[in-house]
């Protein structure tokens, strides 16, 4: 907007901008929107987050957020520095426990390569540019032949 040189394109674009604000303030909580949208509820997702510290905060949030879901679900992370990544990924995919919501973080970790044959959906809480790696990423949560 700042850059806009033109004062119709400004004032249209703060028009948006509030219009956005309001939708937002009128907006379910991540907490609702889970609770509504997920329908495996002891399934296996795949949270994708920007960086060390993104993930660090969602982690923290995943009690709040996916209480209605479970009080107590799995969480399990891997990144590519963390010298327990495989032991955290091998245990997440031998996680059976159909008692409970399963949560895997990572960052960039499971983009390409990787297929978990029993993962319910992936949750992108990084903001996604490029097509290719979007598609990778929800690309971890399908398979061809159906179920």
């Amino acid at each position: 907007m700042k850059r806009a040189k033109s004062q119709a394109v400004r004032d249209e674009a703060e028009k948006y901008l509030e219009a956005l604000r309001r939708a937002l303030d009128r907006a379910d909580g991540l907490d609702t929107v889970f609770d509504k949208h997920m329908t495996d509820r002891t399934g296996k997702y795949i949270v994708f987050c920007a960086s060390k510290e993104h993930m660090d905060s969602m982690m923290e949030k995943a009690g709040e957020w996916f209480a209605r879901v479970d009080r107590h679900p799995h969480v399990y992370s891997v990144y590519a520095e963390d010298p327990a990544a495989s032991r955290s990924f091998a245990a997440f995919r031998a996680d059976d426990d159909r008692t409970h919501l399963r949560l895997l973080y990572c960052i960039d970790a499971l983009n390409k390569g990787i297929h978990v044959e029993d993962v319910s959906g992936v949750i992108l809480l990084r903001p996604t540019v490029s097509p290719t790696v979007y598609k990778q990423q929800i690309g971890r949560a399908l398979r061809a032949g159906g179920l």
